[in-house]
């Protein structure tokens, strides 16, 4: 232990540090013993902390197991005994340094002793928060100088007035035993966040680099991320309480790739100068101008859920999004936005808007030849026929590949017919004997399909005949009212599907019905059922 140099008649310093700096030493102890804590030295003293101080465990009870019993706090201690007239404290680097970085309760506990060796006050300085982050940031500063040598560096650490308390066990044990809050594995994950984030701010890393461009357009493409940027004298420094230290193996030259920050927020329209179809999406909008490009090249670029779109320059840039192959999941309403998005697009005349936090709307227009817009038409046609069909359904919600769509193209079309319309027919052959004669009977129509992946039951009214078709003696249904969709429990399929069908059947009024049990839609097998 060392005494902190002060006023007296004559010099403290050798023997009389040590002798003094004991008297502290033994003070705390001793104050540990009054409180009933157990004050352990540590020995050699080469770690930065003269003692680690623990309570009892707590008893085990019939409901707290000994396994779950929660740790004992432990606080570690430093002890510094300085002159009464002083404030300030000193301790070594490689002390701060064990201190900070161990995840306990660390802490520093000084005293002030007068002439007569008596101790007359005491104050605790917790190495967590605004202390923590005050030897760091000497810590790093001492980092710029070279090599360092924490045990040849200090530390000087002012103690307030108002930290300054009587030297007494209960005060000592009050102090000590709020220090780790809820307890000691959460204080530890507290720590161990600051240790990592304190003196950090949102420019963490500076990058230095320099560059040889002939062109000012190239340029914008590649601090945009449309194209790599070759760079020489590239250095990266970590910014830490405002502090840069180079980061170890990233110097010299490179090539780099950006990525903008979108912070500015708003809204894109994108409107068909050609057929008046317009898109909006929600933006994240960009900008590159000056230092970087000239004031009248600024390019702006709209990062949205449907792509990116990079406007100036004296035209403009798409970028597909990586998420909207046809195996991709998206909902209805996502699938006819991304299509009729890029239908606008590849028309070639259209104009973009930008609304962005209340600022002036900054409009394009664009007229170029058309590209091939026929694939967008037709599927974003379809994206709507499945958005109408699920919304029957209260299913909007429902993502599926566009891929499935288009592979069930035919039974979606039908579906939305008879849904939208009482246009639907159904035929079936009659083979049976002797042979069903029916004229105008008054029947109903009901399966269940596979929707995208959900299971729905489907019910609509039909008037049905005998007739020839084709020489074949056939039983011909024509819808009568609009058919009802509805959602069934996948979990135990046939019970809701019979009880879809008692339900509309009791509704409807009719006493038979032709069925086609689950997964049969579409097929050629049917049943009639008479109740």
């Amino acid at each position: 232990m060392h005494l902190q140099h002060g006023q007296r008649d004559e010099p403290v310093d050798g023997d009389e540090l040590d002798r003094l700096g004991a008297i502290g030493e033994g003070y705390f102890n001793d104050l540990c013993l009054k409180a009933k804590l157990k004050c352990s030295t540590v020995f050699p003293d080469k770690t930065g902390k003269d003692f680690v101080v623990e309570t009892s465990l707590q008893p085990a009870t019939p409901e707290r197991s000994l396994d779950k019993r929660p740790a004992p706090t432990q606080i570690i201690a430093q002890v510094k005994t300085i002159l009464a007239k002083n404030s300030t404290v000193r301790i070594s680097m490689s002390v701060a340094e064990r201190l900070t970085k161990d995840t306990r309760p660390a802490i520093i506990c000084v005293f002030r002793i007068g002439a007569d060796d008596t101790i007359k006050s005491m104050a605790i300085i917790h190495l967590l928060d605004d202390q923590l982050a005050s030897i760091l940031k000497r810590m790093r500063r001492a980092s710029t100088r070279g090599r360092v040598q924490p045990h040849k560096n200090s530390i000087s650490i002012k103690v307030p007035n108002a930290s300054w308390v009587e030297a007494s066990k209960t005060e000592l044990a009050r102090t000590l035993m709020a220090l780790p809050g809820p307890g000691m594995a959460d204080y530890a994950k507290e720590k161990m966040r600051q240790l990592d984030e304190l003196g950090f701010d949102q420019s963490r890393f500076t990058l230095h680099f320099s560059v040889t461009t002939r062109s000012e357009n190239d340029l914008a493409d590649q601090f945009l991320g449309l194209s790599p940027l070759s760079a020489d004298n590239v250095n990266l420094f970590e910014n830490r309480f405002s502090i840069p230290l180079p980061v170890e193996d990233a110097s010299g030259p490179g090539t780099l790739h950006f990525e903008p920050h979108h912070s500015l927020h708003g809204t894109l329209e994108l409107k068909s100068t050609v057929t008046e179809t317009a898109v909006k999406t929600t933006a994240s909008i960009a900008m590159i101008g000056p230092p970087i490009l000239s004031e009248d090249n600024i390019r702006l670029s709209a990062q949205t859920p449907l792509g990116r779109i990079i406007l100036g320059g004296g035209g403009w840039t798409y970028r597909y999004p990586d998420n909207f192959s046809l195996a991709d999941h998206h909902t209805a309403k996502t699938w006819e936005d991304y299509l009729l998005f890029n239908g606008i697009l590849a028309r070639g005349r259209f104009r973009v808007t930008l609304f962005a936090d209340d600022r002036e709307p900054l409009a394009m227009e664009v007229d170029e030849p058309p590209r091939a817009f026929d694939k967008f038409d037709q599927y974003a046609n379809l994206a709507d026929l499945v958005r109408k069909i699920l919304s029957h359904a209260d299913l909007e919600d429902v993502r599926f590949p566009m891929a499935r769509a288009r592979d069930e193209s035919r039974q979606l079309s039908y579906l939305a017919r008879v849904l939208e319309t009482t246009d639907g027919m159904f035929s079936v052959v009659d083979d049976s004997e002797p042979p069903i004669e029916l004229k105008s009977e008054k029947t109903a129509y009901v399966s269940a399909l596979d929707l995208m992946g959900t299971w729905v039951g489907v019910f609509f009214p039909m008037t049905v005949n005998t007739e020839d078709v084709d020489g074949v003696r056939s039983l011909v249904g024509k819808q009568s009212s609009k058919a009802i969709i509805e959602k069934l429990n996948d979990t135990k399929l046939e019970a809701s599907f019979e009880g879809f069908r008692e339900k509309y059947s009791s509704i409807s009024g009719v006493t038979s019905i032709f069925v086609q049990a689950p997964g049969e839609f579409w097929s050629s097998k049917v049943a009639i059922v008479v109740d």
